[in-house]
């Protein structure tokens, strides 16, 4: 009846509502489980696509975040470079880098695991620094830089369809974790903006008389002073092993004697020309192994080119300030008693060799004149053709285009520059085209006879065709001439006044590092010694083989950029 229904759908009701309630809990248990998963993976997972979230960014460097897997790459580069040279460091990469020391630039002791971090973000504040002061001064990239790192991320994505890997798989496996396509694309875009803002300040900075003449005077000495002498070395090595493809091996002791012999027969000779001969004659004789080792090295066509080029490198000048020489050496050649015609037998341990100098001329201040200039090459179109003009119509409006400032010449060769070993596109750590601090002659016919034309003057462009090993046509910018001391001051104070824009973009720019983030980036470990198990490594032989494969790209689009924003 109607009384006993009421109840019924009362209970209903009740049983409906809680059903509800029970649903509604369940999405909210199920929203909140969602939420918390998104969320932790937002504050503490890091990501290989560059996304800034507080997972993902280890440090602030003024205004430009970085990613776990920036810090990851610039790592790797760093430890590379390390372990590639170990044992000029004398790093055992056997052991834990944690518990070896070495002394840093103050003098103090630390491990090799906080050089490795501190290096890292060294590195970062100098690239970091000088990206955003390029794009403040709104500087871009050139046409070859682009076409670089669409070649570079090309190679990546290539490598990576070989070993079955996605490319940020691959790129993670041989750059560092969370290291992706993404991350080495902001490497490359944000190291290449870094160079050119380098470049362009460097283009700018100058030296007055005033300094060059105060820089002469408190180090002249020691940099602008030289003696000639004429050498032939004795190569040894401390093992059983050759250093050399000829399978040559000589004990320190046998390299002494050898030396000693070669001296004595220098020294037997009658007058300076003669000596100097001898000099030749025995580099030919002792030094074969080098000239075959150049030659395998694929440095020279034939051991003959190889054996000449040292016979050329054999006669030479030195300074106070020179590295190549070690001190007993120095202080011997530059010493008053040592008359020119005398010889003697040094040993130089830390690079294994016994060698023989011969002093063929006192000290004298470098009076030479040197010349200075920016040049663009055009390659040919026709091969050795010495006929026709530049068929480029870019370089033709570029040419009569250009407000002929250094700066913008400099850009100009860039974008246009055939001759890669003078911008940025190689790998000498050089920009614009520049060639400098070269002597009359030593550079081919038409670029030497336009460039030491006794009426040019700073600011001139010209053209000239050469047809050699740099056949095509060169656009010439002449910055100038000036004794060879008066140009070694001026380079001194321009790089001390570029190390200041450096270090006071560094200090404009705050650093802060998130240490929970820290926690997350990579940690170089020892690598297996020859003795261990080969089975027990940590690292698949795939990944092994896909960081070898990938370090030599991935240096070589790095290395040059590193080193222009460290000068």
């Amino acid at each position: 009846d109607k009384k006993s229904a009421e109840p019924k759908k009362k209970k209903d009701r009740d049983s409906a509502n809680t059903t509800k309630f029970l649903l509604i809990a369940i999405f909210l248990v199920i929203v909140a489980t969602v939420c918390g998963f998104f969320g932790n993976q937002y504050y503490n997972q890091p990501n290989n696509s560059e996304k800034k979230n507080p997972g993902n960014v280890v440090m602030k460097i003024g205004d430009e975040e970085v990613t776990v897997g920036m810090y990851n790459f610039y790592y790797t580069q760093i430890v590379n470079q390390y372990t590639k040279y170990a044992s000029s460091f004398g790093l055992d990469t056997t052991k834990d880098y944690s518990k070896q020391t070495v002394t840093d630039d103050d003098g103090k002791q630390t491990t090799w695991d906080k050089v490795f971090v501190d290096q890292t973000v060294s590195q970062l504040q100098r690239t970091l620094s000088l990206y955003q002061d390029a794009v403040k001064a709104n500087m871009t990239l050139t046409s070859d830089q682009k076409d670089e790192i669409k070649s570079e991320l090309k190679n990546y994505s290539d490598s990576a369809e070989k070993s079955n890997l996605s490319v940020d798989d691959y790129i993670s496996q041989t750059c560092g974790d969370y290291c992706g396509y993404e991350t080495l694309k902001s490497v490359y875009e944000q190291s290449y903006l870094a160079e050119n803002y380098y470049y362009k300040t460097y283009v700018n900075t100058t030296a007055t008389d005033d300094e060059i003449n105060a820089y002469f005077k408190k180090s002249g000495k020691n940099n602008c002073y030289n003696t000639g002498f004429s050498y032939v070395s004795v190569s040894y090595t401390n093992d059983d092993k050759s250093n050399y493809s000829s399978g040559e091996v000589r004990t320190k002791d046998e390299a002494q004697k050898l030396a000693k012999e070669c001296q004595h027969k220098i020294a037997s000779e009658k007058n300076l020309k003669a000596k100097t001969n001898r000099v030749h004659s025995l580099v030919k004789e002792v030094m074969k192994a080098e000239a075959k080792s150049y030659f395998t090295s694929g440095y020279f066509d034939s051991i003959a080119d190889a054996t000449d080029y040292l016979v050329s490198a054999s006669d030479r000048t030195a300074t106070r300030s020179d590295t190549t020489l070690i001190n007993d050496a120095k202080n011997w050649l530059f010493s008053e008693d040592t008359k020119i015609g005398d010889s003697k037998v040094f040993v130089d341990t830390e690079n294994s060799f016994a060698y023989v100098l011969l002093k063929t001329s006192n000290e004298k201040l470098m009076e030479d004149e040197v010349f200075s200039v920016r040049h663009i090459l055009i390659q040919a179109q026709n091969g050795n053709s010495s006929t026709g003009k530049i068929s480029n119509d870019d370089i033709k409006t570029a040419k009569q285009t250009a407000d002929k400032s250094e700066v913008s010449f400099a850009l100009l060769a860039e974008d246009y520059s055939s001759d890669t070993s003078t911008t940025s596109s190689g790998q000498n750590g050089l920009f614009g085209g520049i060639y400098e601090g070269f002597k009359a002659g030593s550079s081919t016919g038409p670029f030497d006879k336009w460039v030491t034309d006794k009426s040019r003057k700073a600011g001139d462009v010209g053209e000239v065709y050469v047809n050699d090993y740099y056949t095509g046509y060169h656009l010439i910018y002449y910055k100038g001439k000036m004794p060879e001391w008066k140009y070694i001051c001026q380079k001194a104070i321009v790089q001390d006044k570029q190390k200041t824009i450096i270090d006071d973009s560094m200090k404009s720019k705050t650093l802060v590092k998130y240490d929970r983030i820290m926690k997350k980036t990579k940690v170089a470990k020892p690598e297996k010694s020859s003795s261990d198990d080969s089975s027990s490594s940590t690292e698949s032989t795939t990944a092994k083989q896909n960081k070898t494969e990938a370090q030599s790209t991935t240096e070589a689009a790095t290395e040059s950029k590193s080193e222009s924003t460290t000068k």
